[in-house]
Parts: structure tokens; C-alpha cells; sequence
């Protein structure tokens, strides 16, 4: 997804707004898809998340996610400079 600039509301956002009372967003869908009947294997995924804002438990579960593979490999790499010493 990507920000979208400030624009007018229309009707929809209007309701919505009405309904949920909060914007109904300010982000475009921007992923990249493939054509039907195609395949592929998803390589990495990457959360963004804007600073003073509150993550989801989605967002979080990555990021712990991924201090537990960094932490894998830093030890991983100390244990070998620790062999070759």
C-alpha cells in the first residue's frame, strides 16, 4: 500500500467515516499481482509502519519475528569466529 495525498471525501469516505468514526483510509493498494493461473514463491515480506503509531499483533509478530532470526544469525557467526579462534 502506498499514502495517499489529502483529497477531498467522497460520499463513500463520508459514510464510512459516519460509520466507524474514523477516516477510512488514507493508503492506496499499490502490491504487485500476478496474472491468473501463474505461480510463484513470495520471497519476502516487508511491514512498514509509521512512527507514534500503534502496531497491530500482525505487525508485531513480524518484527519479533525477525529480531529472532537476527539474533540466530549473530550467534550463529559468533560461534564461528569462537571456533576459529
Amino acid at each position: 500500500i502506498t499514502p495517499k495525498g489529502e483529497s477531498p471525501m467522497t460520499p463513500e469516505e463520508k459514510l464510512l467515516r459516519a460509520i466507524f468514526g474514523e477516516k477510512a483510509s488514507d493508503v492506496r493498494d499499490t502490491s504487485m499481482r500476478m496474472p491468473p493461473g501463474t505461480f510463484g514463491t513470495v520471497v519476502e515480506v516487508r511491514v512498514f509502519n509509521r512512527h507514534g503509531v500503534e502496531k497491530d499483533e500482525r505487525a508485531m509478530a513480524i518484527e519479533r519475528e525477525e529480531i529472532e532470526r537476527l539474533a540466530k544469525d549473530r550467534d550463529d557467526e559468533q560461534a564461528i569466529l569462537d571456533r576459529n579462534v
